[in-house]
């Protein structure tokens, strides 16, 4: 972006300063920059100087100086003296485009912007070309007689100024007939008289004698300004006086002009009090708004801007919204130009990062907005384009607030789905279990074992149903907590207790460290060990078989701090800061299937925190492990004993010989229970809980059909069918997806990795014997 004195002539932000512009044609009104380069132009510029606005904006005002005051600085001292004086006035000859001279009497005013800073000077020029020959006539004259039709002929040329001759006694020596006119005179009645004899004292005020005594002495004009009530009412008249020489060089008389500037001071007052008002309402404007000139430079911007974006102005100077990279990669810059081109335009919202175009200018941590925004044009009276004004709205809450409405949609989805595939794998072996007791005269042992799965997978559903209950009320602060003094290696005995069949059934290394001295809580005992046995469980499930558990309680001041890590698959760290929501769950395609409905990690949360304690997750990233860390408020007095009990025994198994047929999935009483009822029916039956195990019983065991479950830790059964099918003598082999998960993206999935059959957990007799219909007949 240009220097900000470059910008003026852009924000010509009142017509009714165009139409002063436009109407005052016997003056030139212009603006130049600090360097003197034309900003604005107007009619009466283009008529006195001969340029038109498209052949001067831009181009030095040296061109209208002749080459003399060129080479000695001239243009730079009329600037260089409005500056120090506030008013720069001249007079002297000037050079039109057509090569023509002409002399101009003018004023340069310095201009400032709100900050005070100099933004460049506005410049009025008058032709007072008659005057000057006749002060020149006048000066050159010999004779009286010549001297005054000269100054006659000079006096009475057609001028709308008021025209008039002060003698050395300050005396009329001529007056002209618009001034005649004005006083309601004769021309007998002026001639020789004072202002004061004459009875016009406020002009006497400001035309006395010092003044005209000031011209006398120095030889150079007096300008100023007077008011005056006449015929026409109160008016406001520009003068100026000029000395008249003599042969000899001696000042012999004293001429004037005088000009009514009312309408224009009226108008110049107008004007000021439009920018201000403009200003004023763009200032409070709650929208952030941003005006451009039409090659795309920033302009001006208003308080709401930079407080949405919070980059100060100066920082713009570099940046053209025209070649903005972002702005063309999000598709954007087409509407942009329409609004340069002159069409009113919306702009469709977009995410903007201001650092990816101004990375220097940025100051607040994370300044991306949602932005919606409007852009139109302010053209001139000849409809060409002079700024464009974009309107942003920040709508980045309300996109957020839509996102999150999204996300939630897509949590309560993936809920659903995973409700379905926790309540089918107890189904599965609850199903299998009531078919192996309705096959006529089963083994006493059989039955009993599968009485045993009914009653723990009924036990995981009433755990399940209960956690979505814990979670609905703790949501809505319905539980009601029963508190009683207890040590933190209590709970911590019974929440192992719950958890030790799932630790034991993936091998896991199990490592407890606990202090010497009491950590006495004062707690709901049956939540808190709710509490521990959540984030054992969440580790065992994200732990590979075999892995390693640490649980680790210790004192911090006045809390217990108990910490549970794990080697397992870890936490991206964009999980961290979500993992304790509702219905979240780690992504990962191998341990989609380890249970759990996402609502685990929230119940432990709030707990924890209706506890007045805290729980905070942390892991080094993906595949190293995560631990958590509880903090809670002791009591300072009492030990209580260790409440143990024992676990109970490993379900007992089974074998029957039959068409070969191989299990493989890690929840033991579904793969138990299905490989108990394949026998029943004459079957011979191997299991398998992981997918290495299925691979390697698979090489040597050669089934005919594999019930392969999809969600295993370690190796999915989706790779786990991908490397069987690639295994010598068993392409022919039938593979049967058994999984809870049914959705068609699935099925397609399964297809894929060269499954035969999707059955859904639980599979029914009538699916299952389906299934079975497939083996080729001996």
């Amino acid at each position: 972006m240009p220097p900000q004195d470059s910008e003026l002539g852009k924000h010509d932000e009142s017509k009714l300063f165009r139409l002063l512009a436009k109407s005052v044609k016997d003056y030139a009104i212009f603006v130049v920059d600090v360097d003197g380069r034309v900003q604005t132009w107007s009619e009466g510029s283009e008529r006195l100087l001969g340029f038109s606005e498209q052949e001067i904006i831009g181009r030095s005002c040296e061109l209208f100086f002749s080459a003399d005051d060129v080479r000695q600085g001239v243009p730079r001292q009329e600037r260089e003296q409005a500056l120090a004086t506030g008013r720069g006035e001249d007079d002297r000859w000037h050079v039109r485009k057509d090569g023509t001279r002409f002399w101009s009497s003018g004023v340069t005013t310095p201009l400032f912007d709100e900050a005070g800073a100099l933004c460049g000077f506005a410049k009025i020029m008058r032709d007072r070309t008659s005057l000057k020959r006749a002060e020149e006539a006048l000066a050159v004259q010999s004779r009286e007689a010549d001297r005054r039709r000269r100054l006659y002929e000079a006096a009475l040329s057609n001028t709308p100024d008021l025209v008039y001759v002060f003698d050395l006694d300050h005396r009329f020596a001529y007056v002209n007939e618009g001034l005649l006119t004005l006083w309601g005179r004769t021309w007998e009645e002026a001639i020789g008289k004072t202002c004061l004899e004459l009875g016009y004292e406020p002009w006497h005020a400001a035309m006395h004698d010092l003044e005209i005594e000031q011209v006398v002495a120095t030889r150079q004009p007096v300008k100023g300004e007077v008011p005056f009530t006449g015929a026409f009412g109160r008016r406001i008249y520009e003068y100026i006086f000029v000395p008249v020489l003599g042969e000899n060089g001696e000042v012999e008389a004293v001429a004037g002009t005088t000009r009514d500037v009312t309408d224009r001071r009226a108008s110049e007052q107008r004007v000021r009090q439009s920018e201000e008002r403009f200003r004023s309402l763009m200032e409070q404007s709650p929208l952030s708004i941003q005006i451009f000139s039409p090659d795309g430079r920033t302009l001006r911007v208003n308080r709401a801007w930079e407080q949405l974006w919070d980059i100060p102005f100066d920082q713009l100077a570099q940046y053209n919204v025209l070649e903005d990279r972002q702005l063309e990669a999000k598709g954007i810059l087409p509407y942009i130009r329409q609004g340069f081109a002159g069409l009113p335009t919306r702009i469709p919202a977009i995410e903007y990062d201001p650092r990816e175009t101004l990375p220097d200018a940025v100051q607040s941590e994370d300044p991306r907005r949602w932005i919606s925004a409007v852009i139109y044009p302010i053209k001139d009276s000849s409809g060409a384009v002079q700024e464009v004004v974009l309107i942003h709205e920040d709508v980045t809450a309300r996109h957020r607030a839509e996102e999150a409405l999204r996300e939630a949609d897509r949590r309560k989805d993936e809920f659903l789905a995973t409700l379905a595939h926790e309540l089918r794998n107890p189904l599965a072996p609850i199903r299998n279990a009531l078919q192996i007791l309705e096959i006529p005269r089963v083994d006493a042992a059989v039955a009993g074992q599968a009485r045993q799965m009914m009653q723990r997978q009924v036990h995981h559903l009433v755990r399940l149903v209960d956690d979505l209950l814990d979670v609905s009320r703790v949501m809505r602060g319905k539980i009601e907590l029963r508190k009683e003094r207890i040590e933190l290696a209590t709970i911590i005995a019974r929440a192992i207790e719950t958890v030790q069949p799932l630790i034991e059934s993936q091998e896991h290394r199990l490592e407890i460290s606990l202090p010497t001295d009491s950590l006495l809580l004062e707690v709901d005992p049956v939540r808190l060990v709710q509490v521990v046995g959540n984030l054992l469980t969440n580790a065992a499930k994200y732990t590979e078989p075999q892995g390693c558990i640490w649980l680790t309680a210790r004192r911090e001041q006045d809390y217990a701090v108990l910490s549970i890590r794990d080697n397992g698959i870890g936490l991206a760290p964009e999980m961290l800061s979500q993992v304790f929501e509702l219905f979240v769950q780690a992504d990962h395609a191998d341990y989609r299937g380890q249970g759990g409905l996402g609502i685990g990690l929230t119940l432990v949360r709030n707990l924890v925190e209706m506890h007045d304690g805290r729980v905070d997750a942390s892991s080094p990233g993906l595949g190293q492990g995560s631990e958590f860390v509880v903090r809670l408020p002791l009591l300072k007095r009492g030990k209580l004993e260790l409440e143990q009990e024992a676990s109970g025994p490993p379900p007992p198994q089974v074998r029957s010989s039959g068409r070969r047929l191989l299990v493989v999935d890690d929840n033991h009483d579904a793969a138990l229970s299905l490989a108990m009822l394949l026998r029943l029916k004459g079957h011979d039956v191997r299991v398998a809980h992981e997918g290495a195990a299925a691979l390697e019983s698979a090489a040597e065991y050669r089934p005919d059909m594999i019930f392969l479950d999809l969600g295993m830790p370690g190796m999915s059964g989706y790779e786990a069918a991908r490397r069987i099918r690639q295994m010598p003598g068993l392409r022919e082999t039938l593979l049967v997806a058994l999984t809870g998960w049914g959705q068609q993206e699935d099925r397609r999935r399964t297809a894929e990795a060269g499954f035969d059959l999707h059955l859904i957990k639980p599979a029914d007799a009538r699916a299952l014997e389906d299934a079975l219909a497939r083996l080729p007949r001996d």
